[in-house]
């Protein structure tokens, strides 16, 4: 009877923690897992086209399963579009419920690209046949900041349309719509050098020009493989 009572229980125990363990071995779904851009939008040649939620988490995966962060992130799927002469438009109400999932970086991700007042992020191919990376805000009177060496303050004022009008593999150069006030005066914002996944070069005209540590994409806590 003992031995009995302890199968029952052990098979009630299965059945309760199956639908918890199943995902991992069985394999869980794309979105959990993620795919890169030239999967997510493999055939998108010579089209205009608005990501969807789902898209923008299999993109977030990926990039948080490889250590990418917010920068990498854009890059890649400008690269990858501009090669297909393609263009994507993200609604920032998706990229902000991406964000409920994902962190998408720290204060420096944060002050660069002020999530909670983006419209609409359009990236691809741009009409000179480049990549660019180009944002709308939702007022022409956006303030952001971030601290470098630990005190002194970088901050950005932004147009309602600001952008990168020229995307390579380590630079996200051709900036406008930005200016930045640092150490009593104003100063350009001329390019993002990506120094790896950990660290950007932010390039001012007059300098000096901060390099800074950001934070990659990771899932937040306890949102890894369960939906919130």
């Amino acid at each position: 009877m003992i031995r009995k009572a302890g199968l029952t229980a052990f098979i009630i125990a299965l059945l309760i923690s199956l639908p918890v363990v199943a995902p991992y071995c069985l394999g869980e779904p794309a979105a959990a897992q993620g795919r890169p851009p030239s999967l997510v939008f493999a055939k998108v040649a010579n089209k205009s086209l608005t990501a969807t939620y789902t898209e923008l988490e299999e993109l977030s995966a990926y990039a948080a399963a490889h250590g990418n962060n917010a920068f990498e992130f854009l890059r890649d799927i400008s690269l990858h579009l501009a090669g297909q002469r393609a263009t994507l438009r993200i609604h920032g109400h998706d990229l902000r419920r991406v964000a409920e999932r994902f962190s998408l970086g720290n204060d420096v991700v944060r002050a660069i690209l002020p999530l909670a007042h983006v419209n609409e992020i359009r990236i691809g191919r741009s009409t000179t046949g480049t990549p660019d990376i180009q944002v709308e805000l939702n007022s022409d009177d956006v303030t952001t900041h971030f601290n470098f060496f630990g005190f002194f303050t970088v901050r950005l004022h932004f147009d309602e349309k600001y952008g990168i009008n020229s995307v390579s593999g380590n630079r996200l150069g051709g900036i406008h719509g930005v200016i930045a006030e640092r150490l009593g005066s104003t100063a350009a914002v001329l390019s993002v050098s990506l120094l790896g996944s950990t660290r950007i070069g932010v390039q001012l005209d007059p300098g000096p020009s901060p390099t800074v540590r950001i934070a990659p994409i990771q899932y937040r806590a306890m949102s890894n493989r369960a939906a919130k």
